[in-house]
């Protein structure tokens, strides 16, 4: 019996799944993929995005999946100045990991492939690629022959000013810290703590958790809170209230 499109295109994306966690999973076990390390979790401390500390974001699947475009530019945006960082640059192009997934299966738009990675070599020489989505950093070599992207772009420091300028022309506090905003959106990371895409967070490697509470230390996150309480409550319910009708 002949398989259906439906079943085609399930059976590919179980195939891509299955690559791709092999090739993760040898990446790891030889040093050619690797997690975040203490330093770019300390540098993206300093960075905020929608509010809250860029090293939460990146460190929450919750919070990255989906959102490559804005994870992406606010990792270069985090290595312009840095004087390790010899070159930094954002590529985008359509990949493999959004060409075999099942939503995009019978998109006409090329730009639902789109995905948006970090390119950075240190003064070292390290080159190294930031893919937000998944949580991890490839050398180049290894991620380009796992995601073969075409229509492929590249956005070098001046252009990377120039996004990051029109970002904050279409919402002046994307960058900025908004304690505020943080009480909305913290409890919602906290919930993801220990599942299993949450590889930050999970039973003795609580590096997500660890980064919250340092936030609300130094922010007076838990103080602000119980003098306010009534009214972060209550922005809390409207909020998720908002999340929920969105996704119906």
């Amino acid at each position: 019996m002949a398989e259906n499109k439906d079943e085609m295109v399930l059976k590919k994306w179980a195939a891509w799944n299955d690559f791709q966690n092999k090739v993760i999973k040898l990446g790891l076990e030889t040093g050619s993929i690797r997690l975040y390390n203490e330093n770019e979790i300390l540098r993206a401390r300093n960075f905020y995005l929608d509010g809250i500390p860029l090293s939460i974001s990146l460190l929450c699947f919750f919070m990255c999946n989906g959102r490559c475009h804005e994870l992406s530019l606010a990792v270069a945006r985090m290595f312009l100045d840095d004087p390790e960082t010899k070159e930094v640059s954002i590529l985008i192009g359509n990949v493999n990991s959004l060409k075999f997934n099942p939503t995009y299966a019978d998109s006409t738009n090329e730009d639902d492939a789109h995905h948006l990675v970090v390119y950075r070599e240190t003064t070292s020489g390290e080159k190294m690629i930031y893919d937000t989505t998944c949580g991890l950093v490839f050398r180049p070599d290894i991620w380009m022959k796992m995601e073969m992207p075409t229509n492929f772009h590249k956005f070098t420091k001046e252009g990377i000013q120039m996004m990051v300028s029109d970002k904050e022309k279409e919402d002046p506090n994307i960058f900025k810290g908004d304690l505020m905003h943080a009480f909305l959106i913290i409890p919602m990371i906290e919930e993801c703590y220990g599942k299993p895409d949450e590889q930050y967070s999970n039973k003795g490697f609580e590096v997500l958790q660890d980064e919250v509470e340092t936030f609300k230390k130094y922010s007076g996150y838990n103080e602000y809170y119980k003098a306010h309480q009534t009214e972060v409550d209550t922005l809390r319910k409207i909020y998720r209230d908002s999340k929920k009708a969105d996704e119906q």
